[in-house]
């Protein structure tokens, strides 16, 4: 019995000394990779954030950048330019080889603006005041280095202008908002074979698409679920009330109306 509890109890020390060398392995062995761990990251280098100036085009002082490219090589906006028509903004598109290019107008334009570009930098939307059938308004454009330009129309409304405001990776898909002679906004999805599709009615506006163009972000308004009178308080009108108005001629130029 005496040799048998002291042999138990050998083993027992045996196996607590072999568990204590077998946590002591355990806390060296986290304790090593911690330290390569810290090891690998004081070794990878840290690149110090820095603000770089992209510019002006000609004669120029204010420029403004409004979208890059998936990879940042490309950088896009609008900058003032004096040219024959004075002081103008025009839209251009960055490169660290070319610098800043002036992006042009559409026809009989002289003022305009880059708002977006798609994944390889080759394909920029924007908007551009022209000449048409409806006066000097703004129209959405877009823009490749092999056609120059283009400019997108409206929605088939009492048009007053159009904004391309993002555009999908591959550049086929252009979102934005189409204006009506009553200043309301309605957003739109275009594509070459479709041209330009309302998204949402009036009071909508698209701001940007995903990759393949198939999702469509922006906001739009919001129905009221029955009509609610607004009241105002008694006595003069503040200077800061609002006036809601409608878009009576948009909606009676819509087809089916």
């Amino acid at each position: 019995m005496y040799y048998h509890k002291i042999f138990m109890n050998n083993i027992n020390n045996n196996r607590s000394r072999a568990a204590r060398e077998r946590g002591f392995m355990a806390r060296c062995a986290v304790l090593l990779a911690v330290l390569g761990a810290v090891a690998t990251v004081l070794s990878t280098p840290v690149h110090a954030q820095s603000f770089s100036g992209l510019g002006f085009l000609t004669g120029g002082n204010a420029s403004y950048a409004m979208g890059v490219n998936a990879d940042g090589t490309v950088v896009v906006g609008n900058s003032n330019a004096i040219n024959a028509a004075g002081n103008i903004l025009e839209a251009f598109r960055w490169t660290q080889a070319g610098g800043m290019a002036g992006l042009g107008f559409l026809t009989g334009g002289n003022a305009s603006y880059a708002m977006g570009v798609n994944a390889d930098g080759t394909v920029v939307v924007g908007n551009s005041n022209a000449i048409n059938a409806a006066g000097n308004i703004l129209e959405a454009f877009r823009w490749t280095r092999a056609g120059g330009m283009v400019g997108l129309g409206f929605l088939p409304v009492v048009l007053s202008g159009s904004d391309a405001l993002g555009v999908n990776a591959d550049g086929t898909v252009v979102v934005g908002l189409s204006r009506t002679s009553c200043a309301c906004e309605e957003a739109f999805r275009w594509t070459q074979a479709g041209g330009m599709v309302s998204l949402g009615g009036p009071g909508s506006q698209a701001f940007a698409v995903n990759a393949d163009g198939t999702v469509v972000v922006g906001i739009g308004s919001i129905p009221r679920p029955s009509p609610t009178p607004l009241r105002r308080p008694a006595g003069p009108r503040p200077a800061a009330w609002l006036t809601l108005a409608s878009c009576p001629a948009e909606m009676s130029a819509r087809p089916g109306a």
